[in-house]
């Protein structure tokens, strides 16, 4: 007997993976941020600060299905930088795979209505 505990076979490589999808896991839910819209404004908040942003800094917003994250990329940098990510509501993710009017269409609505609202205001 040699002193030390002898791990199961493979289980370096075990111990590789599963630090490998902690850390790749830590790093996706860094990037998500919580989101709430209105009429005129984008509210944004991650762990430990929060903005808002109006709905006429948004450039363009699509869903990336690979990851099944929904990214709003903003004409000027935030706080957060210039694209923002979030995970739809479940809910959400089933109107997206069926093909039915989504989060990513209402926003895409809101913020064609706010563009219009600066238009008539100049």
């Amino acid at each position: 007997m040699d002193g030390g505990l002898p791990l199961f076979p493979g289980g370096m490589l075990v111990l590789f993976f599963t630090v490998t999808a902690l850390g790749f896991f830590f790093w996706h839910s860094r990037q998500l941020k919580f989101v709430g819209v209105d009429n005129d404004t984008l509210y944004v908040a991650g762990w430990f600060k929060r903005t808002e942003i109006p709905l006429t800094e948004v450039d363009n917003i699509f869903f990336s299905t690979l990851v099944g994250l929904v990214n709003v990329r903003l004409k000027s940098p935030s706080c957060f930088g210039s694209t923002i990510s979030f995970s739809p509501a479940l809910s959400d993710s089933i109107f997206l795979a069926l093909g039915s009017p989504s989060i990513v269409d209402e926003l895409r609505d809101l913020v064609t209505k706010a563009g219009a609202h600066t238009e008539d205001a100049i």
